[in-house]
């Protein structure tokens, strides 16, 4: 997966790295905190907020 690739080679050149994840009825955040965690990264859940 792209993100993940990602977040790999992020954490090459930035000490500090977090994940950020929309909440949203078809993310399963559970599945992405495990993923954080196996990255050695923060994670940060921001709630879905519609604009209108």
């Amino acid at each position: 997966m792209a993100v993940i690739e990602f977040i790999k080679e992020a954490k090459k050149y930035i000490p500090d790295v977090t994940a950020t994840v929309v909440r949203m009825p078809e993310i399963y955040i559970p599945k992405c905190e495990e993923i954080a965690k196996e990255l050695g990264v923060k994670i940060r859940i921001r709630e879905y907020n519609v604009v209108g």
